[in-house]
């Protein structure tokens, strides 16, 4: 049995094709913009566009390798790359909005209150970037504010993927109320192979398959207590929040030739 109803599949299906079209517009926007400064042209064009085209297509690879629908385990190698796609979607994610800062940051000319040019580790739009949120409207400074968990959750993801441990799609899922059994028929099945009981050993792992079933999660480190989080509706979700906030920046930066 699918893990999503049939109500949820339709539901995420429709989602794809809108965020098809978001990425698309996010495309346009970014690539056609009138920017005065060279290196925010670079940004624009280079950065931002590039990203969104490799959030569209991982997107894509996502639903086409771990369909919403699979009522059995995707293959290793298909799962595998669902994986790399996953990975590469929130570096991208992550990406795409330091991107869109640098952008802001050179076309509006924002420097240091002393007069000196930001340097990278000063750049972003995550919380802890004060100086640059305090730049922008009053209207993206509020946008930005209400997304601050989902800011929390994104950099967790990005920092556990670069620096710790990356995230990953268990092959199968086992229900806690079956754990114990499960673990015990791990125990039986060593017994069995050091006996050569081959016989007995098929009916645990035919019994062991029976508790398995594959859900669309995805987590990072188990030791950390990382969250487990529902892959397709998150990253649809992603690509919602990248839209909202390139929305509103691309609006103060047309206000600033206003």
């Amino acid at each position: 049995m699918s893990y999503f109803t049939t109500e949820q599949i339709n539901e995420l299906q429709k989602k794809l094709n809108g965020a098809r079209s978001k990425a698309d517009n996010i495309l346009h926007n970014w690539t056609s913009l009138e920017l005065r400064s060279e290196r925010a042209k670079e940004f624009a064009r280079h950065g931002v566009a590039r990203r969104v085209q490799i959030l569209r297509r991982c997107l894509e690879i996502i639903f086409e390798q771990m369909p919403p629908a699979t009522q059995e385990a995707p293959s290793r190698h298909d799962l595998l790359d669902a994986t790399i796609s996953i990975q590469t979607f929130i570096m991208n994610v992550f990406g795409v909005l330091d991107n869109i800062a640098w952008t802001w940051i050179e076309e509006s000319g924002l420097c240091k209150p002393d007069g000196a040019k930001l340097r990278p580790t000063e750049v972003g739009l995550t919380p802890r970037f004060e100086y640059i949120r305090n730049s922008l409207s009053n209207e993206t400074q509020s946008l930005l504010n209400e997304y601050r968990d989902w800011f929390d959750y994104i950099i967790d993801l990005r920092h556990a993927l670069a620096h710790r441990i990356p995230l990953y799609v268990p092959p199968n899922c086992i229900d806690s109320e079956h754990v114990e059994e499960y673990q015990q028929l791990d125990q039986r099945k060593f017994e069995a192979i050091l006996a050569s009981r081959w016989d007995e050993l098929r009916e645990i792992l035919s019994r062991q398959n029976e508790l398995q079933h594959f859900k669309p999660f995805m987590r990072h480190s188990f030791s950390e207590r990382a969250q487990t989080i529902v892959v397709h509706p998150q990253i649809l979700s992603d690509l919602e929040c990248i839209d909202s906030i390139s929305t509103a920046i691309l609006k103060d930066i047309s206000n600033l030739t206003n």
